[in-house]
This record gives C-alpha cells, sequence and structure tokens, in this order.
C-alpha cells in the first residue's frame, strides 16, 4: 500500500467522539467497521459531487480489499 492508497484512513483507523464541551476522545478500544465508515464517507462525496473525495475513498478500499486477512509487515527505520 502507498500513502495515496492509506491517506484517507487516518480518520478512520483513529476514531475519537467530540464531546458537548468540544473536547475529543480516543475511542481506539472500539471496533470500527473501516469498510462501512468508507461507504459512508463515499456516500457523503457523492452528494457533494466531489469526485476526487470518491476516486481517493474507493481507492483505500480496494487497497484494503487487496490485503484483507493477509499479514503485514512494518519497517521503520529512524
Amino acid at each position: 500500500m502507498n500513502l495515496d492508497e492509506t491517506s484517507s484512513l487516518l480518520c478512520v483507523m483513529a476514531p475519537f467522539q467530540i464531546g458537548t464541551d468540544g473536547s475529543f476522545t480516543a475511542t481506539s478500544d472500539s471496533l470500527v467497521n473501516v469498510f462501512a465508515k468508507i461507504q459512508a464517507g463515499i456516500e457523503c462525496a457523492l452528494s457533494r459531487n466531489d469526485n476526487q473525495s470518491v476516486e481517493n475513498l474507493q481507492r483505500t478500499a480496494d487497497a484494503l480489499l487487496r490485503y484483507q486477512g493477509q499479514t503485514a509487515k512494518v519497517y521503520i527505520q529512524a
């Protein structure tokens, strides 16, 4: 996966809730249906005629489907 395929995942993979006072609370212990969130984003972008966002979100979903069920390795070097 490259950066273009994964940039749309940032808001999905680090979910949060906004409190009534405007504070942010991480909800990382919650299960997240990533594909449902991507589909909701696509529908929202379609309603705004935002074709670029639709393409980006679809590219992200396609990349996730390619790797679904596979173990991935990440190498980070400082």
